[in-house]
């Protein structure tokens, strides 16, 4: 059998509607029996001729047509000369459609990362790779022709056998290859494959490190002369010449020199201000830490440790359920307060957050913030969020997996997080063992792993408090009697939560589970605290602790 008889056997309305459009299709329907073309068979090849002198070539297979109508685009005509070469093969019998290979659409799973990114641009690319890495879906039917119609925006995709990607239809009706065609491909090479492969998923991107080498002299220069005054002597303008220096690095696309340049002036303002904040370590750490990238640059080591990258770009994914966790407040060295919220996504399998700060000169308030409105159109507050259980629609997330609080996206409450329910199973930890499993199988840098979880300890110990290195510490133990220390070191940020955890002791209140952040780092494993799940969920940090009574002891978790 023939490529061209085997492609017509094939030919169904679906199939020639995409070809050309269902409006052309049935001007063919209707106009066939009144205007029947002449029509010769070769041995891969059909010739029909018109009554109106009108002549059509099918060679090899039908998008191999040619007609001498003025069209510049498939015609009627063609599709007529298809219709009636299968209403004139019908009488042979189904014997031969039985022997027909069906189309073959590897050639779209088959397309390869390079020549996607290159149809659709870098960024559209990467940004459709991560939707459909994280789930976006899609209907996919294969018949004479492949359609896939997406999930999130309904739009319908159609390829033909032997067509090129590029030569598939899209009921957005652009004619270049939109951004529905590149999802079709991939939603296509994801459901052959399993999954997208590797070469198609951002790995550890190279940044761009294009920057200007002008400012170096000068920045040395200034290094030098505060280490030479001494932090006593120095001017109190010096903040503003560290702020200032942040702005030149930024213009000249420093962005590591840039972001020290901002730690080192809010720690300055808060030397000044005589805040107990001030850490004399970190500002020497960071003002050695310039010196050293300077003389680094200034003799060429060129890298992404050095020259660094700029704020990351938020992606689009798709609809999604948020599981609200809990929520802390911190302070930055780099002179910012804020408030992070935390959410699971079942979907994404991943530990999402929010975040709102503040730079220290507007004298922000953690606790105002926690009490500010919510992003997302939902009409409740921030605090609200950290035990909210949301269906999101139209968010975008950062490669460092935070939340955009962008107006495009909706939220709609689902009512509180069920904190044991099953769609949290992977951030369980009864057992400290698997605690330790799931660190190392955490990608560390320098040595250091981190995860939050959902700690279920069978009893707390006692809370102590090391009035000389400022730090308090909960002992936790699994039912193996297995011990995590749970600590936190005292300064302004953390005062509410170390006092709640003291009130708690005293109140029999410290028992359930602890959302934390565990971290494996030399060897040693820790825990800080956020939210204790008790009678009634505090976010430690944040929320003032109530004098109700509950009983401590040991709690059979039943998972």
């Amino acid at each position: 059998m023939s490529e061209l008889t085997n492609a017509l056997r094939f030919a169904d309305e679906a199939y020639l509607t995409a070809f050309a459009n269902k409006g052309l299709y049935k001007r063919a329907l209707k106009e066939l029996p009144d205007t029947p073309p002449a029509l010769t068979f070769g041995e891969d090849s059909l010739c029909a001729l018109f009554p109106d002198g009108t002549r059509v070539d099918l060679a090899g297979s039908i998008q191999g047509y040619t007609c001498t109508c003025p069209s510049r685009t498939v015609c009627k005509h063609v599709l007529m000369a298809v219709l009636a070469a299968q209403a004139q093969s019908d009488g042979e019998g189904d014997a031969v459609a039985a022997e027909a290979p069906p189309p073959d659409f590897t050639f779209v799973s088959e397309t390869g990362a390079d020549r996607l990114e290159k149809l659709a641009g870098k960024k559209q690319f990467r940004e459709t790779v991560f939707r459909v890495h994280l789930g976006a879906g899609a209907a996919i039917e294969e018949g004479s022709v492949l359609t896939v119609t997406l999930a999130d925006t309904g739009h319908t995709v159609r390829f033909l056998p032997g067509v090129d990607i590029t030569g598939a239809g899209c009921s957005c009706k652009s004619e270049a290859f939109c951004t529905h065609r590149l999802e079709a491909v991939l939603q296509v090479i994801k459901n052959r494959q399993g999954a997208l492969p590797a070469q198609f998923l951002p790995g550890d991107e190279e940044p761009e490190l294009e920057f200007s080498t002008y400012a170096l002299p000068h920045i040395r220069q200034f290094l030098l002369e505060v280490f030479a005054t001494g932090l006593a002597r120095l001017p109190e303008e010096t903040p503003h010449r560290f702020t200032q220096l942040a702005v030149i690095c930024h213009s000249r696309r420093l962005a590591n020199m840039e972001r020290l340049a901002n730690r080192a002036a809010g720690q300055l303002e808060l030397f000044y201000a005589k805040n107990a904040g001030f850490r004399r370590d970190r500002l020497l750490g960071d003002l050695c830490e310039m010196l050293r990238l300077t003389g680094a640059l200034e003799q060429g080591a060129v890298d992404k440790d050095t020259v660094g990258t700029f704020r990351e770009q938020y992606r689009p994914i798709p609809a999604v359920d948020l599981y609200g966790l809990g929520a802390y407040q911190w302070h930055s060295p780099g002179g910012y307060t804020g408030v992070t919220v935390l959410f699971f996504c079942p979907e994404l399998a991943e530990t999402l957050t929010y975040t709102t700060a503040l730079p220290d000169d507007t004298r922000p308030d953690a606790e105002k913030m926690y009490t500010s409105g919510a992003p997302w159109k939902l009409p409740t507050k921030i605090a609200a969020l950290s035990h909210a259980h949301l269906h999101l629609k139209g968010g975008k997330v950062s490669g460092k997996n935070q939340l955009s609080s962008t107006d495009a996206a909706t939220a709609v409450s689902q009512g509180a997080t069920p904190i044991l329910d099953k769609a949290l199973a992977p951030l369980h930890f009864p057992d400290f063992a698997a605690l330790l499993e799931a660190l190392w199988r955490q990608r560390g840098e320098e040595g250091r792993r981190t995860l939050w979880a959902i700690l279920m300890p069978a009893r707390y110990g006692a809370v102590s408090f090391d009035e000389i290195s400022q730090r308090m510490t909960l002992p936790a133990y699994d039912s193996a009697e297995r011990r995590l220390d749970i600590g936190v070191s005292y300064e302004p940020s953390t005062a509410l939560l170390i006092e709640n955890l003291q009130r708690l002791e005293r109140n029999n209140k410290l028992v359930g589970p602890m959302l934390a952040r565990v971290t494996l780092e030399g060897g040693r494993l820790s825990a800080f605290p956020v939210t204790l799940f008790g009678g009634e969920k505090i976010n430690l940090s944040l929320d003032r602790e109530k004098r109700d009574t509950a009983v401590k002891g040991k709690i059979d978790w039943g998972i």
